[in-house]
């Protein structure tokens, strides 16, 4: 399957268009094995996180990997926000 992709440039506010390189899906089988939107890592679905910078042209977003997500939670201006974390370091 080789969809056309958008992916949201967090610094210009706007969406690029970008091919697919890897063989991914907007809605898989939780139990099946897929890849990474954005490094191609293969992972269960169930283990695999919703992007928000890979997006559909309606704005769903496409399954991404735990390293690839806290890197855009990093480029959102969030990287006090880590995987796996009961609390945020800035919690009182």
């Amino acid at each position: 399957m080789n969809a056309t992709l958008r992916k949201w440039d967090f610094e210009k506010h706007k969406y690029e268009t970008v091919e697919n390189v890897y063989c991914v899906e907007l809605m898989p089988p939780i139990l099946s094995k897929i890849q990474c939107v954005n490094c191609g890592k293969e992972m269960l679905c169930g283990d695999s996180y919703t992007s928000y910078q890979w997006q559909d042209e309606i704005g769903f977003g496409y399954r991404i990997c735990p390293t690839c997500y806290e890197a855009e939670l990093a480029q959102r201006g969030m990287p006090w926000v880590r995987l796996g974390s009961q609390h945020s370091e800035y919690e009182s």
